[in-house]
């Protein structure tokens, strides 16, 4: 399913899954299947810089505040996305709660507690290598690119 408006062809976004999936279910879902709310919770434009070696992000005040208030019933178990440059997907992950008890073998992106406006995009919750289950994306040169052009990388 394309993601439709004018998003221009190398545009970083993540996307929220727009249907009631767990994140079990969106890891048997082929990303091109997944219906993604058309409106990004995350742009290129809401992002101050990425650091590339931690994969840090920090987002404008209103960005966080924004994020927080759509997260704010996630619940324990994570929430999906989908990571876009422009109309191609990525990869799928979820956002999590650093106050979670549950794990998550997929890529998360984290809250950071002690680092205002910032997140973090990591490899399993906890953090763990042995936990995380696929392929490391985040590193893609289509979304290195994307930040980097929009000036956004560091």
């Amino acid at each position: 399913i394309p993601l439709t408006g004018s998003m221009p062809d190398d545009t970083f976004a993540i996307h929220l899954v727009d249907e009631a999936k767990s994140n079990t279910e969106v890891a048997g879902v082929a990303l091109e299947d997944l219906e993604l709310k058309e409106t990004p919770i995350i742009s290129a434009d809401d992002i101050i810089s990425y650091t590339r070696e931690s994969h840090r992000i920090e987002l404008a005040p209103a960005a966080y505040e924004n994020l927080l208030a759509a997260l704010d019933r996630m619940g324990t178990g994570g929430r999906p996305f989908v990571v876009c440059v422009g109309p191609q997907r990525i990869y799928a992950g979820a956002f999590w709660t650093p106050v979670s008890s549950q794990s998550f073998d997929g890529i998360a992106i984290v809250l950071l507690q002690n680092e205002e406006h910032t997140i973090r995009v990591q490899l399993g919750y906890p953090e763990s290598i042995e936990l995380f289950r696929g392929f490391d994306l985040r590193a893609d040169p289509r979304i290195l690119r994307s930040l980097e052009e929009a000036g956004k990388l560091q």
